[in-house]
């Protein structure tokens, strides 16, 4: 596995256990690979600023599910290259 794509792994990982945590600068903290925790402080930096403007509280107004499902179909072309691959 290439280096930075095993450290950003690790990262993610090192995030999810953050937002996990009760005390998650003691878990960042514990982190040894300094690359490896600034890709995880810059994550949960991002994560407090979406949760403290709202956004990962909001709902989605007027979404109801049945009309989501019915206007795409697997293996349907969207718009340019993209392809739904399942749904």
């Amino acid at each position: 596995m290439d280096p930075n794509a095993k450290r950003g792994k690790a990262a993610e990982g090192l995030f999810l256990k953050m937002v996990d945590s009760d005390d998650p600068k003691s878990v960042l903290a514990r982190e040894p690979d300094l690359a490896v925790r600034s890709e995880a402080e810059r994550l949960w930096r991002h994560h407090i600023d979406a949760e403290d403007g709202g956004f990962l509280s909001a709902s989605l107004q007027g979404y109801e599910p049945s009309e989501i499902e019915y206007q795409f179909q697997a293996r349907a072309p969207l718009n340019g290259p993209l392809l739904i691959a399942s749904f």
